[in-house]
């Protein structure tokens, strides 16, 4: 493609200038990664998974959701498509708000000390990262086998985009055209946030965000300890659930604890707990969020506490919260 421009009535000619090296597209949008949409901004480069390969660049938008970006020079291979839903099923279920927030650490966040600072600055909100994936193919061409697949999965339920980006210069000057192949036709995506009619429950864990039989089967077995524990000491709890995670209440909706599955693995969060320097002090291995700002812990089923076990915790909870 030839691009033109008119200056002092003369046509100006700009030729197309491939670039030498996949490197220089991850540079370019490192730099500018507004290109691939509004509010986009960069956490990681070369972000390394666990079975060793790369994320080219890892992003994050003002809803939260995760941007996953692979970068092909010349035309795309017809296995980028599996390579980048890989990568898509990797952040979905391992990569939490804490494991974000030391990826951006390393060189993407500027002045703010943590995600959680930069979005309450940037956006005046904290939303809940990770809930959605946006997948981003680039390359200078996108290759028809490519682009078919990616309609396809667009269709159904997958939010993928494939950009052909291409630079052309002359005299030391240069422009970059932009064309987005797949991606302006809107995804089915799921959405239940606004959907009055679901009934938030341990089903609707297990059906639609594919918590494990087993890590609701401890769920619920700690759910029902602790409230047993708060019968007993005259304390008017209740349990709630959303479309994130469950939550053990008091009667002026304060959450003691609340619940979620993370890699297949019980969260217990503490939100009053909020002071780095004061641990809930017991033999349980509880660990700072720096971007929740509270203690958790993670468990395996044969590691979950009791109600008993973290006594001193629920009373302090209680009686900061009744």
């Amino acid at each position: 493609m030839v691009l033109h421009k008119i200056e002092n009535g003369k046509l100006i000619e700009y030729t197309e200038t491939p670039v030498s090296k996949e490197v220089e597209i991850h540079d370019f949008i490192e730099t500018y990664p507004e290109i691939l949409g509004k509010n986009i901004f960069i956490v990681g480069r070369e972000v390394r998974t666990v079975d060793g390969n790369f994320i080219d660049l890892l992003g994050l938008n003002h809803n939260g959701d995760t941007i996953i970006i692979e970068i092909k020079k010349d035309q795309t291979p017809r296995k980028v498509i599996a390579q980048i839903l890989e990568y898509a099923e990797w952040v979905s279920n391992s990569i939490g708000l804490d494991e974000l927030n030391k990826i951006a650490k390393i060189s993407h966040l500027g002045d703010f000390s943590s995600l959680w600072k930069k979005y309450e600055s940037k956006y005046d909100k904290t939303p809940e990262f990770n809930e959605h994936q946006r997948l981003f193919i680039v390359a200078e061409k996108i290759d028809s086998i490519t682009e078919k697949l990616a309609r396809y999965l667009r269709k159904n339920g997958i939010d993928i985009f494939c950009m052909e980006l291409k630079f052309h210069e002359k005299d030391g000057h240069r422009f970059c055209k932009s064309e987005m192949i797949v991606g302006k036709e809107k995804a089915i995506v799921p959405d239940y946030s606004d959907n009055q009619d679901v009934d938030y429950n341990w089903n609707y864990y297990s059906e639609r965000r594919g918590w494990s039989d087993e890590s609701i089967s401890e769920m619920k077995k700690f759910v029902a300890d602790v409230l047993k524990f708060a019968e007993n000491e005259s304390w008017d709890l209740d349990i709630k659930f959303n479309q994130r995670y469950c939550a053990i209440q008091t009667k002026n909706k304060y959450n003691i604890c609340s619940l979620r599955e993370r890699n297949g693995l019980v969260r217990i969060e503490l939100p009053t707990f909020n002071d780095e320097n004061e641990s809930p002090g017991t033999t349980i291995d509880w660990k700072w969020s720096e971007s929740q700002y509270c203690w958790q812990g993670n468990f395996s089923s044969a590691e979950i506490p009791t109600a008993e076990n973290i006594q001193n915790i629920l009373r302090k909870s209680y009686s900061s919260r009744k």
